[in-house]
């Protein structure tokens, strides 16, 4: 139940001081979208979650002082009149005398538009009602504006990032020549498949024996031809992409590309 020694980082809905651990677990079972909390014992600190160590293993790190559970290991029976709570993903059951409840805004949502990267998330960032985070563009997206989002009273992101796709693919067949090219900048290679994924509908081929074919060198050998320069150019054939990933399929280059 109680994991000593670890905790989840950078997915933080919000946190709290002179705070027991029973307090701690109690404010994650009342909020709607929490799956786990740390706990610091010696500053009596607490911080809820909207990830765990499932689904974030990465971010499941050793941590001396503090002690991480998971929600589902407690009894929701703590939380009183909260145990009937219908709140939306985004509030917080708040018990009231008589057995009632309400439920008020806890957050403005795990930040998601289209391009949104969370790689870039900082210790004490947290997507609770007055907190701010810190997310910034996936690749093969153009960032404008600030990396900074800031969470509003009224549940919404104050932001004003922008991510727009500047993402390119060229696909070409075995024994064909590839060329790519950047009108402004140069070339930033996301990514190079050499093998067959797909049917006949893409280089068409009566030699197809599997379409679960992926060169493993691939991608390190266009990334050393083609990145950080403004045009280039690939032949397509096992001999140049490391070796026949899968002997007797017709196999393609399928790279997707930004310009920086």
């Amino acid at each position: 139940m109680l994991q000593y020694g670890r905790k989840l980082d950078k997915r933080m809905i919000s946190s709290y001081i002179n705070y027991s651990i029973l307090d701690c677990v109690e404010d994650c079972l009342r909020t709607t979208r929490c799956r786990s909390v740390n706990y610091h014992q010696g500053a009596h600190f607490c911080q809820t979650n909207f990830e765990n160590r499932t689904n974030e293993p990465d971010l499941y790190t050793e941590n001396s002082g503090w002690i991480y559970s998971d929600i589902e290991d407690w009894d929701r029976e703590i939380t009183g009149a909260c145990l009937q709570s219908d709140c939306a993903i985004n509030e917080k059951c708040i018990p009231k005398p008589f057995n009632q409840f309400t439920c008020i805004l806890s957050d403005c949502g795990v930040p998601n538009d289209e391009g949104y990267s969370m790689e870039n998330v900082q210790e004490n960032d947290a997507i609770g009602i007055s907190r701010r985070i810190h997310v910034t563009c996936t690749a093969g997206y153009n960032k404008e504006g600030s990396e900074l989002l800031v969470c509003r009273s009224d549940g919404v992101w104050k932001t004003s990032l922008k991510c727009t796709n500047n993402l390119f693919r060229k696909t070409a067949c075995e024994k064909e020549e590839m060329k790519l090219d950047c009108a402004a900048g140069n070339i930033s290679i996301v990514e190079a498949i050499y093998g067959r994924t797909e049917g006949s509908n893409v280089c068409y081929s009566t030699e197809i024996k599997t379409t679960e074919c992926r060169s493993t060198q691939s991608e390190a050998i266009v990334k050393s031809k083609c990145d950080a320069k403004p045009d280039c150019s690939i032949t397509v054939s096992n001999t140049a992409l490391g070796g026949d990933p899968c002997p007797g399929t017709l196999k393609y280059l399928n790279v997707k590309f930004t310009c920086l």
